[in-house]
């Protein structure tokens, strides 16, 4: 199976499907599942915006692009699922945990805390939203990851997901020249869980693919031509069998990491 996975999109789903198109096109191999690793902008029509999210749509009104798809006005062309990141509807997702948000059934939020199932089971994929909290007094908030989502994964027994999934990153390894941005929790989990893959996206300047605890963790928000345009994010596809990474690039050629 072959899967692809997208960094921060703040809605920007259009130009993510049409590069797997083309990536489809020329390699004649299909993908059979996307990940995305939060800032998905999961906005409904009716949705409240935060602060961040409204003065990048004064720039940018495809920062609400998701709403098509979750109205049903468009249709995810790939099976999508996506953690929470630190600008979303929290309301919307909390309502639609392990749920699928658009109408046809294609984009499925994963609630932190869970292990879920892909590909028959041959594929796990641990989850985990939100950023580490910064102000102490104010840990509950839901873009901030939750202590109960994180201390349902560390229960778990090491090698319980092959994928760890997540929207920020390891503290020390997240952002470069700033040791102290990153999250412990991120951190734990990948020492407790021992995942083969760990894929996260938040950061502007993360630090090139790194091995931790024997995990290859990877920020997808790399720079390059992998970037989607006007976003952070960018896209990549694992060969979940062979093991093999790329980045896809906006013509569908692909570049070996």
């Amino acid at each position: 199976m072959i899967i692809a996975v997208a960094g921060d999109l703040h809605g920007a789903l259009d130009p993510l499907y049409e590069r797997l198109h083309a990536w489809e096109n020329r390699s004649g191999l299909s993908i059979g599942l996307v990940l995305q690793c939060g800032d998905f902008g999961a906005f409904g029509p009716d949705s409240p915006l935060d602060r961040a999210t409204r003065k990048r749509l004064e720039a940018d009104p495809t920062e609400l692009g998701a709403r098509d798809y979750l109205t049903g006005e468009k249709q995810a062309t790939h099976e999508t699922w996506f953690v929470r990141g630190n600008h979303e509807d929290f309301a919307l997702l909390a309502a639609r945990a392990d749920a699928t948000i658009d109408p046809p059934g294609r984009i499925r939020y994963l609630a932190g805390g869970k292990v879920y199932a892909a590909a028959g089971g041959r594929l796990r994929i641990a989850a985990l939203g939100g950023i580490q909290p910064r102000k102490v007094r104010e840990p509950g908030l839901p873009k901030y990851v939750q202590p109960p989502e994180v201390e349902a994964l560390l229960a778990l027994p090491p090698s319980s997901a092959e994928v760890l999934l997540t929207h920020d990153g390891p503290i020390g390894r997240s952002l470069l020249g700033m040791p102290s941005a990153g999250s412990v929790a991120v951190y734990d989990l990948l020492k407790s869980l021992r995942p083969r893959w760990h894929f996260f996206g938040h950061y502007d300047r993360p630090p090139p693919p790194f091995e931790l605890f024997g995990c290859r963790s990877i920020c997808v928000n790399q720079p390059g031509l992998s970037r989607i345009p006007g976003r952070d994010g960018g896209v990549a596809r694992l060969d979940v069998e062979a093991g093999g990474l790329a980045w896809i690039d906006p013509d569908g050629s692909e570049r070996a990491f």
